[in-house]
């Protein structure tokens, strides 16, 4: 094994800033050393600076399809070792990251704000430069002069796709609009009117392909739905041993076989159980498993191919039966239960002040989410457990992250948890078992935490 250290060093003139190309340099996915990043937040952040930070999560796990590996910090966190070790994000308004000012940025600060020429109070701004701490690394600046600017900056990052404005290191956001699923959804939808085109698997295409579709929620309780897939094969395949597998939503729904009969366009009918399809966005993936009929063909040779045709229809019927589905919730849907609006536009993170461990749990939980539901741009929001507005209430799904006691919003949800915290307690007790046990004050076992999920932690 060759010592990764004998690689040539790259020198800092090799690091070219470019929002064109993010997340690169700050995420490399053919560099043979995982990429490592640091979010960096003000130590004492408002709810839009934390709902910054975790919508650049979000974004970054769809745009590393999660493979990305980051900490989320407060700047009294920020050590040596995470300055020259990784590169880093500052995501805050410029009064409340005392960092900036040991970076050299293409437009520095003046007076404690961003000035560029044009820029508006309620512009985002981007920008992109070598670290002064180790300049084989990138600094991201994710920013604004104001509140709105920073959400707009930040959301343009989870979308990816930059684009600069006069110089490739710096781009000013002036608006963004993201879509959120509309409940008025056609019945019948092909794969070419959601904007696929035909899709050929096996040989040099590959053995897997994805779509994605939306539902509404009258949809999701009807019954009747199904999927014809329109797909055409070679006939050069060994019809015994090929054929291709469905999913919807992780979830197995029928399989296709082939057979040797002439006409080699065929619409398979895949029929839709209850509960399987979702309000807002749904995964429909295929597999192929495809072998030529004569062994001295190699598997991968382009004649060992079948397309999925953009003919293929989702047929989801509106109104008519309905299934009568109960409110009970599992853990087993997780994530998916919170990508009903891809965009995340009705999740909202509820953290603790001067909680930067529970942050960084919240902003990996984002990351994940995102990469699951490989999001198109972060419309997330977030609010502090003692003050958690009632819009957010009324119109999103909660993820609370900290300590029971450092979240007074739990209070109120209490009586209907599965596992309800004692007053003024970070320890639940689970009804459902017959033995509780108790964590004493500061302990913290690794054997323990493998098999029991801490009381801490919601």
């Amino acid at each position: 094994h060759r010592d990764l250290h004998s690689f040539p060093t790259r020198r800092s003139s090799d690091l070219t800033p470019d929002l064109t190309t993010f997340p690169r340099p700050i995420y490399q996915a053919d560099s043979i050393i995982p990429s490592q990043a640091t979010i960096v937040v003000p130590d004492n952040p408002s709810e839009a600076e934390m709902r910054a930070a975790l919508s650049v999560s979000a974004g970054l796990g769809a745009l590393t399809n999660g493979r990305l590996q980051y900490s989320l910090v407060s700047v009294g966190q920020f050590t040596e070792v995470r300055r020259t070790d990784t590169s880093v994000i500052l995501v805050g308004l410029p009064g409340n990251l005392a960092v900036l000012q040991n970076v050299s940025m293409p437009y520095p600060l003046q007076n404690g704000e961003w000035v560029l020429a044009g820029m508006e109070p309620g512009d985002g701004l981007v920008q992109m430069t070598v670290s002064p701490w180790n300049q084989n690394n990138a600094v991201l600046v994710v920013s604004g002069n104001s509140e709105e600017g920073l959400i707009k900056a930040a959301q343009a990052v989870s979308a990816g796709n930059l684009i600069p404005t006069g110089r490739p290191d710096v781009s000013v956001v002036s608006a963004v609009n993201p879509l959120s699923v509309s409940d008025n959804i056609p019945e019948d939808q092909t794969l070419s009117s959601l904007g696929y085109d035909n899709r050929p698997l096996g040989g040099f295409e590959g053995t897997y392909t994805s779509y994605f579709f939306p539902a509404s929620s009258d949809q999701v309780l009807s019954i009747g739905g199904y999927i014809d897939i329109v797909s055409s094969h070679t006939n050069l395949l060994d019809f015994e041993r090929s054929g291709i597998t469905v999913y919807l939503n992780r979830t197995f729904i029928g399989s296709i076989k082939f057979t040797g009969e002439v006409d080699q366009v065929t619409t398979t009918k895949l029929n839709l159980l209850p509960g399987i399809v979702r309000r807002g966005s749904n995964l429909l993936e295929i597999y192929s498993d495809l072998v030529p009929i004569y062994n001295c063909y190699s598997p991968d040779l382009s004649s060992n191919v079948v397309v999925i045709s953009g003919l293929t229809n989702i047929h989801l019927p509106v109104g008519g039966q309905q299934l009568g589905l109960n409110t009970f919730l599992n853990l087993n849907e997780y994530p998916s239960m919170f990508t009903s609006d891809r965009n995340l536009g009705d999740v909202a993170f509820v953290v603790a002040r001067n909680d930067p461990t529970g942050w960084d749990m919240a902003s990996k939980i984002a990351f994940d989410i995102g990469a699951s539901a490989s999001i198109p741009i972060a419309n997330l929001e977030a609010a502090f457990g003692d003050s958690v507005p009632q819009a957010i209430r009324d119109e999103r799904s909660l993820i609370l992250v900290g300590r029971a006691s450092t979240l007074p919003v739990v209070a109120e949800l209490n009586e209907i948890l599965p596992a309800p915290f004692e007053p003024g307690s970070d320890e639940a007790i689970l009804p459902a078992l017959l033995v509780n046990y108790r964590l004493l004050p500061g302990v913290r076992s690794e054997e323990h935490t493998s098999e029991l999920q801490s009381p801490n932690t919601i």
